[in-house]
């Protein structure tokens, strides 16, 4: 699963490269695409996981639980900092397009959904350990905040 995350999320990386020089609006979604689809990958693995464990009405052992939340605490991570990187770009350009903010706010709206069902199915699952990383907490917050803005300032371009 991780080498997997991997693959997907150096491609998005080395297509920032290519962003960087080049600089179009298409290319730039474009790589926040890619760096969802790697987010997308880790979380359907986790809700597989945590579906098959809840089916099973089998106990997570700790070591099971530690990695899981490696996992999700990688995408919780991996979701702030491509946003956080994509909206650090959407305030250098100066002419930043609806349609790449509207791209952002969709980002949140479907990676949060799915981090939430992940972290919702984990609390159901692992009854007596439930936890979940910080960062699944600091990006929650950063969408919100960072939502926000976006909303705002897409009412003011208009």
């Amino acid at each position: 699963v991780k080498k997997v995350f991997r693959i997907i999320w150096d491609g998005a990386r080395c297509a920032e490269n290519i962003c960087n020089i080049l600089d179009g609006p298409a290319l730039r979604i474009g790589c926040l695409h890619l760096q969802s689809e790697a987010i997308t990958f880790l979380l359907a693995c986790l809700e597989a996981t945590f579906d098959k464990f809840a089916r099973e009405m089998k106990d997570i052992t700790n070591a099971e639980m530690v990695e899981l939340m490696a996992l999700l605490d990688r995408a919780s991570s991996s979701s702030m900092k491509c946003t956080a990187g994509f909206e650090k770009v959407l305030n250098t350009l100066q002419n930043t397009t609806t349609s790449m903010r509207g791209e952002l706010i969709h980002f949140h709206d479907y990676i949060g959904m799915q981090l939430d069902h992940v972290a919702a199915l984990n609390l159901r699952v692992s009854r007596k350990r439930s936890f979940l990383p910080p960062s699944y907490f600091d990006y929650c917050t950063y969408k919100y905040i960072q939502k926000w803005r976006l909303i705002t300032s897409v009412d003011n371009i208009d």
